[in-house]
């Protein structure tokens, strides 16, 4: 059963990494009040509006045809997202399209929360998920800049448990079912460019032959929020389990992400919401991005929700899953795969 919340669209270049700067800035005039979209089918805007939090969005608005983009054209992205709505293929949106450094659309529809008829607006709260890797990386790539990092390192340099790491080696097509799963030596160490590719080798304990050993570990999941030990128990301990492929010889998608943010950890010696906080998110003034979610924000927070066995939403994510984890402060397991809470106007890469 696949999670599918609300989506939050945002125009985006990548090019080293991520960068990251909020639409918005306590500097620039306001533009003007969110008009909420209504919960079915939600309202249009060919300009940004202000957050309706009290922020502003600090690029101006421009009309499509001084940008050289096509009404016509973006009518039809106003169509298909409602369609998305309509169809219950996600229960509401937040999209921003920027061209030149100018706003040329934004639009809010459907619900943030259906069943309390919540509608979306511009300043509703997302889980970003996997885009915070983005920020992971953003945090790295700071300290290459610095010269406190580089990529060529061996994560062992900042993490000695991956020193002397182990693959597994694919059981032969005849073997029974949940036959032990033997392993060679890595045939060098990982590094930090291994991490910010997905190339190390290490995957999310999904293989079938050595799942029985990452559920052993606590390996339960892709993600570490509910963990109740810091972020560096998990990565050492999972420096002792078997990877999927030797390093830098295979795309695997898995844990690269949250391995390096505690290299990131170690390298600046500070924690990675610290990190986040002082040297991403405040200075580029991402007020409504975090590791948790406080308290006076959480009615602008949207609801998770689970899919049905026909693609549609059908019920709220059960609690206890991404819904708690994201919301519990005081949280020990910092991690890239905390599921950091953001509204679409924090992202502007």
């Amino acid at each position: 059963m696949r999670q599918r919340g609300p989506h939050h669209v945002v125009a985006c270049a990548l090019a080293a990494g991520v960068f990251l700067a909020p639409l918005y800035a306590s500097a620039q005039a306001p533009l003007g009040p969110t008009k909420p979209a209504a919960p079915a089918t939600g309202a249009t805007r060919p300009v940004a509006a202000a957050p309706a939090s009290g922020g502003a969005l600090s690029f101006a608005p421009a009309s499509p045809e001084a940008l050289g983009l096509s009404p016509k054209g973006l009518t039809r992205i106003t169509e298909m997202l409602k369609g998305f709505v309509d169809s219950k293929r996600v229960a509401g949106e937040v999209t921003v399209i920027l061209r030149d450094g100018k706003v040329a659309y934004s639009s809010a529809l459907g619900s943030a929360d259906v069943e309390k008829g919540v509608p979306m607006r511009m300043d509703t709260i997302f889980r970003i998920a996997s885009q915070s890797k983005a920020i992971t990386t953003t945090a790295a790539l700071i300290l290459v800049d610095e010269g406190k990092l580089l990529l060529s390192d061996p994560v062992s340099k900042y993490v000695p448990a991956f020193r002397n790491t182990t693959v597994m080696v694919p059981p032969a097509a005849n073997a029974a079912p949940g036959s032990p799963v033997s392993t060679v030596a890595a045939k060098r160490q990982i590094t930090v460019r291994d991490l910010m590719t997905q190339s190390s080798g290490v995957s999310y304990g999904g293989n079938a032959a050595t799942r029985p050993l990452y559920l052993a570990a606590g390996f339960d999941d892709w993600y570490f929020a509910n963990k109740a030990e810091p972020i560096g128990v998990w990565i050492e301990k999972l420096a002792t389990l078997p990877f999927d492929a030797q390093p830098g010889e295979s795309y695997v998608y898995g844990y690269n992400t949250d391995i390096l943010g505690y290299v990131v950890e170690k390298a600046s010696g500070m924690p990675l919401d610290q990190f986040f906080k002082t040297r991403i998110f405040d200075p580029l003034k991402m007020t409504d991005t975090s590791f948790y979610l406080p308290i006076e924000k959480r009615d602008r927070f949207a609801v998770n929700y689970s899919t049905g066995p026909d693609g549609t939403f059908a019920f709220r994510a059960p609690r206890g899953t991404l819904t708690l984890d994201v919301e519990a402060p005081g949280r020990k397991a910092i991690s890239k795969s905390a599921t950091v809470p953001s509204p679409t106007y924090d992202l502007e890469v």
